[in-house]
């Protein structure tokens, strides 16, 4: 947008869209990062969901590794996780999901982060 020959690139978005969870159900997902589903039982997969405008650049990586270079999932740098997101690895414990982007030159802020987190069920075993 430009005013008075002042261009202000517009700040970072989140979109929402049709998303299929693992169960193949769909439901409409924020656009914002998050998992679906975010309770898990050891050893199970979710899936993260996101779908960025306005950014220069986005990235996504778990705690676990997830969205790395060199990771069984590969590398997560993108604006749009597709409508079945990204499939996590085997989640062992709490897992946490970082997306960073970078805005677009001279938009405020510079940077936008959001976490979204898997938990894991506890597992019971009689005595």
């Amino acid at each position: 947008m430009c005013v008075a020959g002042q261009c202000i690139s517009p700040p970072i978005g989140f979109e929402e869209f049709d998303a299929t969870n693992v169960s193949g159900n769909t439901f409409r997902a924020t656009g914002h990062l998050q998992v679906a589903p975010s309770l898990v039982k050891k050893g199970d997969t979710t899936r993260v969901f996101w779908n960025v405008a306005h950014a220069a650049s986005c990235t996504v990586l778990g705690s676990n590794g997830d969205g790395a270079l060199g990771s069984g999932t590969g590398i997560w740098n993108m604006f749009f996780s597709g409508v079945t997101g990204k499939t996590t690895s085997a989640i062992m414990a709490k897992t946490t999901y970082t997306l960073l982007c970078r805005s677009l030159e001279g938009a405020t802020p510079p940077t936008v982060q959001e976490t979204a987190t898997v938990n894991v069920l506890p597992s019971f075993q009689e005595l």
